[in-house]
């Protein structure tokens, strides 16, 4: 009988699904998340091999095997024109405070360079004058527009009637393209990314703070757990520490 595989660690969910050539093609390969994260530290990041096993929760070896195949379907891809589709296979979402998500680290270094070319969409997740705990319970958002840098727009946006499984399909219908939230499940983080909507999470901040932090890139995102425990509502199981995940299996 074969050995399980084991579930890999990877570090938030890339904000797209796909790269495809600038020219018509049905043809793509599969790249699967636990390649994508390979990739991102050893190649894109610089870290060694044995760190990148320790985070992810697997052997340097089984590092070698996913970043040759990734390095395979890249290059593939490149040479003979065809695209790239990003799937998930066995893995769990982990964010911390020293290993938080790629996007956060991009968006806020940009902010901080004065990129401010990053026109977007946010959903501040509210609870009163502050951030959010709870992603799904929250009973609503903040729309805010920023444009160069500059907010010009906030609109709340009531979501008690679309708490938990319908917050994503309501941001969908408010054009939101980022979230910024406080605590958050591994399901919501998935529903997040199938809409194709980034996320900003460990934010535990009153909102004109946090709102000043996205212009700025001064947010320090923190603890993404909600501090509850258990399964609620198809959210996710949230721990108590620094990490939570949810294990995605699928057959072999």
């Amino acid at each position: 009988m074969p050995r399980p595989r084991k579930c890999r660690r990877i570090t938030g969910i890339a904000p797209h699904q796909a790269f495809w050539p600038d020219w018509p093609t049905q043809t793509a390969l599969t790249l699967h998340r636990d390649e994508i994260e390979v990739l991102r530290r050893v190649d894109a990041d610089g870290e060694d091999q044995q760190s990148a096993a320790d985070a992810m929760g697997i052997s340097r070896g089984t590092v070698q095997r996913v970043l040759a195949e990734a390095h395979r379907k890249v290059a593939t891809a490149i040479a003979y024109g065809v695209g790239l589709q990003f799937e998930g296979r066995d893995y769990e979402v982990t964010m911390s405070e020293s290993d938080s998500v790629l996007f956060t680290q991009t968006y806020m270094a940009l902010q901080r360079q004065g990129g401010k070319t990053m026109s977007m969409i946010w959903a501040v997740m509210a609870d009163g004058d502050h951030v959010s705990g709870h992603f799904g319970r929250s009973a609503g958002f903040y729309r805010v527009v920023v444009e160069e840098g500059i907010e010009k727009e906030r609109q709340y946006i009531d979501a008690r009637a679309n708490q938990h499984e319908g917050m994503v399909s309501l941001m969908v219908q408010q054009g939101v393209q980022a979230v910024l939230a406080g605590g958050i499940g591994a399901h919501a983080v998935e529903r997040l990314e199938t809409a194709g909507i980034r996320l900003l999470a460990g934010v535990r901040l009153p909102i004109d703070e946090a709102i000043q932090g996205l212009l700025t890139g001064t947010l320090e995102p923190g603890d993404t757990s909600c501090g509850c425990g258990g399964d609620h509502h198809g959210e996710g199981h949230h721990s108590h520490g620094h990490h939570h995940g949810e294990h995605h299996h699928q057959p072999q």
